[in-house]
C-alpha cells in the first residue's frame, strides 16, 4: 500500500514575503505619538522591558522612548498619572501610557512613552569606569565633597 502524498504547492515567484517588523510600520499609541518596533535601543533596555524609539507630534513632539512590557510584568497603571504629572530635570517625562496590539508580539503590550531627555551618553558600553578606583573610594573621597560643594 503506497501512501499518497499531497504535493507541495508551487512557490509564486509574485507573492511577496512576510513583512519585517520594520516594514510593518509604526505602533500607534493614541493620535499623537508612533512606536518604531523595527528601531530597538538596546541601551535602554531594563531586562525584559525592551525600548524602542518613538515619535511624537503637537506637544508630544521630540526624542521619545517607549518602554513595552512583556506579558509576564504587570505595570503599576493607577501610578501612572502621578509620575506624569512630575517634572523633573533627572528624570525621564512620562508622557503617555497604555495597551496596544505589538506585531512583534502578535498580541497586545503595555507600552509606556517618556520623553527622551537624557542625551549622548558619557561612555562608550564597555569601558572601564573610575580608571579601577573601588566605588566606596570614589563615593568617599569625590562624591560626597562634591554634593557639599556643589549645595554651596
Amino acid at each position: 500500500m503506497s501512501e499518497t502524498l499531497a504535493p507541495e504547492p508551487e512557490q509564486n515567484a509574485e507573492t511577496p514575503p512576510a513583512k519585517s517588523v520594520a516594514a510593518a510600520g509604526p505602533v500607534k499609541l493614541g493620535s499623537k505619538i508612533d512606536i518604531l518596533p523595527g528601531k530597538p535601543m538596546p541601551e535602554l533596555d531594563h531586562g525584559d522591558i525592551k525600548a524602542y524609539q518613538a515619535n511624537g507630534r503637537d506637544e508630544a513632539a521630540g526624542n521619545l522612548v517607549a518602554y513595552v512590557c512583556e506579558k509576564h510584568m504587570v505595570p503599576r497603571i493607577n501610578v501612572a498619572p502621578v509620575f506624569q504629572n512630575m517634572i523633573n530635570s533627572a528624570l525621564f517625562q512620562l508622557l503617555r501610557s497604555g495597551p496596544v496590539y505589538w506585531p512583534p508580539a502578535k498580541q497586545e503590550r503595555y507600552i509606556i512613552v517618556y520623553r527622551h531627555n537624557a542625551g549622548e551618553r558619557v561612555m562608550a558600553p564597555g569601558t572601564k569606569m573610575a580608571l579601577g578606583i573601588r566605588q566606596d573610594m570614589v563615593m568617599d573621597n569625590f562624591i560626597k565633597p562634591m554634593i557639599h560643594v556643589l549645595q554651596d
